[in-house]
């Protein structure tokens, strides 16, 4: 069994920054519109792409999980369904 590489770590880590940054696209977008799902759309449209990118460039078992992870840690003070809270109607 071999161990995961420094360079393997790195490329993970990478692709997880990389994701955040492409994700944050639609921030002016939800700013300028008001519509808070714009944002979230464009982010699940580039899951799937660098879910595959992930497992094809790596090919170790976790590397999307490690990507996707790097991703969260990163991705929690950012608002990618608009403003944090209840919508409030009046």
């Amino acid at each position: 069994m071999r161990k995961w590489s420094i360079i393997k770590l790195i490329t993970a880590g990478s692709l997880g920054i990389l994701w955040t940054l492409l994700s944050l696209i639609g921030l002016p977008i939800t700013y300028f519109t008001n519509i808070p799902g714009v944002q979230g759309a464009l982010s699940f449209i580039f899951a799937g792409v660098f879910w595959v990118l992930a497992c094809l460039i790596i090919k170790k078992f976790g590397a999307a999980t490690l990507m996707a992870f790097i991703r969260g840690i990163l991705s929690l003070p950012l608002n990618y369904f608009g403003p944090p809270g209840f919508f409030q109607k009046y």
